[in-house]
């Protein structure tokens, strides 16, 4: 067992337990959408990492036995990260959740439509780098600057961050962010160094990336 497996683990755990909790918060008093918003979110964050446990337990599987688990669990990901820039653009004025529903809605849906081509109609086997450096540069990395972008309008409009740990929790999550990024762009070499169908071993064995991933999404 490697650290990538304690770190998946971790982080799974943590996912789903957390966004339980957000969701009772939810419950309780029911006019905060941030704790509705991100318990949903978080909820979607964390099953891509169930591939990368059973690795490093010894199940032994090929990247297209998982086509259909992959096909939902990557475009899942992008929508429990959009879910999160939900809630915090909730907090901030001038929001519009009907308006950003059905631009997110159409952004996901083509991420979707990606997806499903490469896992589904092309059976797993991804000859091409394209559906790659589009999920980096057309997805995740506009959508983490979006993220950034609407934590600084909530530091400088100072709504709701009267308290110490409101503002500690803005500062994790720019963390958080800024290693999301960073996985990203370190991700980008070794995806290049192998060929585009060998993309998951290029990746599941890149332990510093899911060290920086899991860590990340722990934050």
């Amino acid at each position: 067992l490697d650290p990538s497996f304690y770190f998946s683990l971790a982080t799974l755990v943590v996912g789903i337990f957390g966004g339980i909790y957000l969701f009772i918060d939810w419950l309780r008093y029911r006019q905060h959408k941030i704790s509705l918003l991100w318990s949903a979110g978080i909820f979607f964050l964390y099953w891509f990492q169930i591939p990368v446990i059973l690795a490093n337990l010894g199940v032994r599987f090929t990247v297209t036995d998982y086509n259909l688990f992959y096909s939902i669990t990557i475009p899942l990901t992008f929508i429990g990260t959009m879910l999160i820039y939900w809630g915090v653009r909730s907090v901030l004025p001038e929001y519009n959740l009907k308006k950003m529903m059905l631009s997110g809605f159409l952004w996901a849906f083509a991420y979707v439509l990606i997806i499903g081509y490469y896992f589904l109609i092309g059976g797993g086997l991804i000859t091409s780098r394209l559906p790659y450096f589009a999920s980096i540069f057309l997805f995740f990395l506009p959508l983490y600057l979006l993220i950034l972008k609407s934590l600084w309008e909530w530091v400088r409009t100072k709504r709701i961050i009267g308290s110490e740990p409101t503002r500690f929790g803005i500062n994790l999550m720019t963390l958080a962010v800024a290693f999301k990024i960073t996985a990203s762009i370190i991700s980008i070499p070794r995806a290049i160094r192998y060929p585009s169908e060998f993309w998951f071993i290029a990746l599941a064995n890149f332990d510093e990336l899911f060290i920086v991933e899991s860590l990340s999404t722990l934050l």
